[in-house]
């Protein structure tokens, strides 16, 4: 009777998630509203990450929903409620689930030194926008750097990646490109979209071992296969302009869509200036559009994400 019973609510949950994924019109506003189930929404948004901009005020204002969310699509702090964002605690979660949510902090958590360590721990590249406060800051270092290093003692593929970009970059450690090509490799090894990434990039330019522009894409390549939003932008990118591939504007297109619907920043606002000219693709224009009014009047954008839209322009320009 038990077993009756599971299977009865795992169909009734399929059913829902089934009827609702390929809705996208306007209209959608009043799917997830108020009386819907928390389990429901959760996974509608996660098979379809745009429906986060239909998600009701409840959900928004839910810690646990929205850490499961912003876990997956660091993105999706944008669109929690300004009083869970105020929330030191909920930041400071919010740092050890998704590193990359740091850029978007409001200025009074990155001055936080906890906030601060537990972005370094879970990004290495956070290193860049830490402040020079903390940078000068011994035990800040220390503490750091030991937790890293233990990490990446037990086999942890994102600690193996984070200590690599700081020998890449110099910060925290004397800047060593063998070493961070090391980490990378080792992070790479483990099938860690990161740190595949990072190896595709350093072994593309010749950073710490012999430039190998193929074997370099190859890595980008099986990162954007394992979802990574940065590697499937760097892939579109690619294939827009034709850098060491043939250009293929549905191939770069298709690669920046993925992204996009993955609420990678960067591929919404490029997605939606390569989508511009076709007719046919007003409704995504205007879908999209919609989710970046949640943070196009903002800064923060990255140095990549600048670059990437200067190259898309670059494209379009030609």
């Amino acid at each position: 009777m038990e077993e009756h019973q599971d299977s009865i609510v795992k169909e009734d949950f399929e059913d829902h998630i089934q009827k609702y994924l390929p809705s996208f019109s306007n209209y959608v506003e009043d799917l997830l509203d108020a009386n819907s189930r928390k389990d429901f929404a959760l996974e509608s948004v996660k098979r379809n990450p745009v429906l986060i901009n239909n998600l009701h005020n409840k959900y928004l204002s839910d810690k646990s929903f929205m850490l499961s969310l912003i876990e997956l699509y660091d993105i999706a702090f944008y669109f929690a409620t300004d009083e869970l964002k105020q929330d030191r605690q909920f930041v400071l979660d919010c740092m050890k689930n998704n590193g990359l949510c740091y850029t978007y902090m409001d200025e009074k958590f990155k001055t936080d030194i906890e906030i601060a360590k537990a972005a370094v721990k879970s990004r290495g590249r956070n290193i860049d926008f830490v402040p020079q406060t903390l940078l000068h800051d011994e035990d800040f270092k220390r503490e750091c750097l030991d937790y890293l290093q233990k990490q990446v003692a037990v086999g942890d593929a994102r600690a193996m990646n984070s200590l690599g970009s700081l020998y890449y970059y110099g910060k925290l450690v004397e800047k060593d490109e063998k070493k961070a090509y090391e980490m990378y490799k080792m992070s790479a090894d483990l099938n860690f979209p990161l740190g595949l990434r990072s190896l595709g990039y350093v072994t593309s330019s010749g950073s710490g071992i012999i430039r190998n522009f193929g074997l370099g894409m190859e890595y980008v390549l099986k990162a954007a296969k394992l979802g990574d939003n940065e590697s499937l932008c760097s892939c579109g990118n690619r294939y827009l302009l034709g850098e060491g591939v043939v250009e293929d504007f549905d191939k770069g297109l298709a690669y920046y869509k993925q992204a996009a619907y993955q609420l990678s920043s960067v591929a919404i606002g490029i997605y939606i200036q390569l989508c511009l000219p076709f007719n046919n693709k007003m409704d995504e224009v205007i879908k999209f559009k919609t989710l970046a009014a949640k943070w196009e009047n903002t800064n923060s954008y990255t140095a990549y994400e600048n670059q990437r839209m200067y190259n898309t322009s670059q494209y379009l320009s030609k």
